[in-house]
């Protein structure tokens, strides 16, 4: 199977268009330029860690309106495959699924 770039995409413009949360509004929140919210707004997961991702999920939660549902890492996060991709994990699956497999554990008397 040749490489992929990422199936993982970032939807923070996404999510930031839908409940019209600014730029500007981010950047306040998070305490950072409005020039760093914007790199990070683009359609690749950012190389950011965890905690960094923790951060904007509180920073956007701040700024809903009250009673909006709450973002997630679940709403920041997108995932497809190709055609390709899916005809691939669906012949991987026929083949693992032909394989006998040995019982987990400790053996039942």
């Amino acid at each position: 199977m040749e490489q992929r770039i990422s199936l993982i995409t970032w939807r923070l413009r996404q999510v930031m268009r839908d409940r019209k949360i600014t730029v500007a509004g981010l950047a306040n929140e998070l305490g950072v330029s409005k020039a760093a919210v914007s790199n990070l707004r683009g359609d690749a997961m950012p190389k950011i860690g965890s905690e960094r991702v923790n951060q904007i999920i509180v920073a956007l939660n701040c700024l809903l309106k009250p009673g909006e549902k709450p973002i997630g890492a679940a709403d920041l996060l997108g995932f497809g495959l190709t055609v390709e991709e899916m005809q691939y994990v669906q012949e991987r699956q026929i083949e693992n699924s032909k394989i006998k497999r040995k019982p987990r554990g400790r053996p039942r008397i």
